[in-house]
């Protein structure tokens, strides 16, 4: 792989059977996401690969071989949409094969069994990242649900380690105690993602394309009449700055007059598929 790719790992969880009786189907929702973050990337020429329904070890075998052969002064951007769970001070997000606590009023203390615990996904990815050359790592979460007593801290905040000697920036969609909103053309925080890549929009750095994700955001939730949402950044704590700076596009992206064909890579537990169905109703 030649250097300053862009490269997009796109991850959605629909169901999760082991815990249907806690969480409820995003089937639509991370379908009409993964559709239109996956259309805007691709126009920006970002290579993107989607995995749907993943598995847990499904998501740390490939983004461990994504981060260990991405080549130096790449962007590497990783994106989940599904439901994500607070436990104490920790954030976990949902695969497909987790397990939950047969409690149905989904109190924070059955969150914390051990095998339930072990079946979630940590959002701290940092130990992945060890052997990453990748010049910049976006990390963007929509993540559905909030759980858990400690709801002074925002999703994600104490997830501020990026790959040594390289940039590292993590998006969440909204602040504490706040939910995910959502229309029929997706949620505020994805939909409003997929315009800052948009090829033709006018951010073009990282902090750019946050400050006009914050801001669609803010605009998609006010459109709907739905609760305000907060869309929150974090900077590793190294190279902060070059981060915010860092370039989200290939120059020669700004000029084309449209989006490139779908060259998209659509995996179930590892197997290709066909792409994600558009769909225009869903609840969460």
């Amino acid at each position: 792989m030649e250097e300053n790719r862009r490269i997009a790992l796109l991850i959605g969880v629909r169901e999760n059977p082991g815990a249907e009786h806690l969480l409820p189907s995003l089937a639509a929702a991370v379908d009409a996401d993964l559709h239109v973050l996956g259309a805007s990337l691709e126009g920006s020429g970002y290579g993107v690969e989607i995995l749907l329904d993943p598995t847990r070890n499904a998501i740390t075998e490939r983004i461990s071989a994504l981060f260990a052969s991405a080549p130096p002064h790449s962007t590497l951007l990783l994106y989940y949409t599904g439901h994500g769970i607070r436990i104490g001070t920790s954030e976990y997000l949902v695969p497909s094969d987790a397990c939950a606590h047969a409690d149905r009023t989904d109190g924070a203390a059955g969150w914390e069994q051990p095998h339930v615990r072990e079946s979630l996904l940590e959002a701290d990815i940092s130990r992945y990242l060890a052997n990453c050359s990748a010049g910049t790592v976006l990390w963007l979460i929509d993540a559905c649900r909030w759980t858990g007593a400690d709801q002074g801290a925002a999703f994600g905040s104490n997830v501020v380690k990026g790959p040594p000697h390289s940039g590292f920036a993590m998006m969440t969609s909204r602040g504490p105690g706040e939910h995910s909103g959502f229309a029929e053309a997706g949620s505020f925080f994805t939909s409003a993602l997929a315009r800052a890549f948009d090829p033709l929009t006018e951010a073009t750095t990282v902090a750019q394309v946050y400050e006009k994700t914050r801001r669609d955001t803010q605009a998609l939730a006010l459109r709907a009449q739905a609760d305000p949402q907060k869309v929150l950044i974090r900077y590793g704590n190294d190279l902060a700055e070059q981060t915010r700076a860092s370039p989200t596009f290939r120059s020669a992206c700004r000029n084309w007059p449209r989006r490139l064909p779908a060259t998209s890579t659509v995996l179930r537990n590892g197997c290709p598929i066909h792409g994600p169905t558009r769909t225009t109703q869903y609840g969460c």
